[in-house]
């Protein structure tokens, strides 16, 4: 019957009765060899798509209300000081590791446990961007975390993380000194 169908679409001419016979042999060893054998891969396939779905359901984003926030006002301090300072531990403003932060006021408590490098640091003006209306500042981040456009490099090896502010205060300082220095 498969064979009929076969010469039927393709228009080819009645095979001679020794390859009828040759064919009819095939298709037989073969459905007897493929009777006990099952495709697992449709299984796999329907296994993978319900796990994609439900990484597709955790994934999607959940609308939440915050409650209303003000911006924090930043702390000013003697910017000039990042130029003569070997760490940013020795400067007149309060900075804390990248790490600790992440494992104090970060969710979820899984990127707590990743080994985040004790050479990077974040001055309290970066990290506290908003502040409820009462004025307490945010215990979780998640919501309001700045982007890192700027960082300074220090003698010793760590790194600064900078709010704009700061870094637009350092910046003013560093082209004036390379102003004075040019004019000399």
């Amino acid at each position: 019957s498969r064979l009929r169908f076969h010469t039927n679409r393709t228009n080819e001419s009645v095979m001679c009765a020794k390859e009828q016979e040759m064919v009819g042999t095939i298709q037989k060893r073969a459905e007897r060899l493929g009777e006990s054998y099952s495709i697992p891969a449709q299984d796999a396939d329907e296994e993978c798509e319900r796990e994609l779905e439900l990484e597709i359901e955790e994934e999607e984003e959940v609308e939440i209300e915050v409650p209303q926030k003000k911006p924090v006002k930043e702390t000013t301090w003697d910017f000039g000081r990042v130029f003569t300072e070997n760490s940013p531990t020795s400067l007149p403003v309060t900075v804390i590791r990248l790490g600790q932060v992440v494992r104090q006021k970060m969710k979820p408590d899984s990127l707590g446990r990743i080994r985040w490098s004790d050479k990077v640091m974040c001055t309290d003006n970066f990290l506290n961007t908003v502040a409820d209306v009462t004025g307490a500042k945010d215990t979780c981040l998640n919501h309001y975390l700045r982007l890192v456009n700027s960082a300074i490099l220090f003698p010793d090896g760590q790194l600064l993380l900078l709010s704009e502010r700061e870094a637009d205060n350092i910046l003013v300082l560093f082209w004036n000194h390379a102003q004075v220095k040019r004019c000399q």
